[in-house]
């Protein structure tokens, strides 16, 4: 595995959850951990004060932060003008506090940079949730999903040493011509849906044989299943790949209308893993 594991910090108590979760992460990952301050861009006022100042010491502290954690961690740290998702090109994987203030309000750039970031993405909750989490990732899944996002679900599964459950939802119909029962099976569609959870999941086991997978398929929203599982999960992955709209009712791989409604309303760490088609 190469690249380098980063972290975005804005000099928050929260920020610093996404320390403790990028160290664990580069830890698990064998990999050097990078710390980035994103300073505003300066105005044309000679006397107007440097952003540097201030994003240096937030780097200073964050990186004494995780040097704590793991004394014998290469950590590096970068103060620099621009967008997370630039500076994250090489990285391995990007994490982020879930309200941080960092280049605008937290809708906007978590939004965008589940969208355009080109490695995977790990919105980290806030450091007062302390709730009991299952030893589980949760991968939802669609006849759309990308074999890119299984297998980081595994990979994340594996370094963890906890269970897969790979979910399947489907919401009926609005129309209520097509839940006519000539028109609409509920048996049919859980048998068609059961057989598109466990072909996407071919050849998987064998790779992770130490990762225990679980298949369900349910009836509910998908965006409110996977909403759900955020209170209780260790993970739950979701997909992203560039020009993506959502599709029906169905688990959306794209940062559609689904993937949005998740992040919106996440109860827990939510990791965004991009699609290379």
């Amino acid at each position: 595995m190469t690249g380098f594991i980063m972290v975005a910090v804005d000099g928050s108590r929260h920020a610093l959850q996404a320390v403790n979760w990028g160290t664990a992460e580069a830890l698990r990952r064998r990999l050097p951990l990078r710390i980035v301050y994103i300073a505003p861009r300066r105005e044309h006022d000679p006397q107007a004060t440097r952003p540097e100042s201030s994003g240096l010491h937030v780097l200073a502290a964050a990186a004494e932060h995780a040097t704590m954690l793991a004394p014998d961690l290469p950590i590096s740290t970068r103060l620099a003008v621009g967008s997370t998702t630039t500076l994250a090109a090489e990285a391995a994987l990007l994490l982020l506090a879930s309200d941080t203030t960092l280049s605008g309000t937290p809708g906007s750039l978590i939004r965008h940079t589940a969208e355009h970031a080109r490695c995977p993405v790990i919105i980290v909750p806030p450091d007062h949730d302390t709730r009991p989490r299952r030893r589980e990732v949760v991968v939802g899944i669609d006849g759309r999903t990308c074999q890119d996002v299984i297998a980081f679900a595994f990979e994340e599964a594996a370094l963890r040493g906890v269970g897969l459950r790979a979910m399947h939802a489907w919401a009926q119909p609005f129309d209520p011509s097509v839940t006519d029962p000539d028109r609409y099976d509920e048996a049919t569609v859980k048998r068609a849906s059961g057989t598109l959870l466990s072909e996407a999941l071919v050849g998987w086991p064998t790779k992770y044989p130490d990762v225990p997978i679980i298949e369900q398929v349910t009836l509910a929203d998908p965006a409110d299943a996977l909403i759900e599982d955020s209170r209780t999960a260790e993970l739950v992955v979701i997909g992203s790949h560039r020009g993506g709209r959502g599709h029906g009712h169905h688990f959306d791989t794209c940062l559609g209308s689904v993937g949005q409604t998740v992040l919106r309303r996440a109860q827990g760490p939510i990791a965004i893993a991009r699609s290379a088609h």
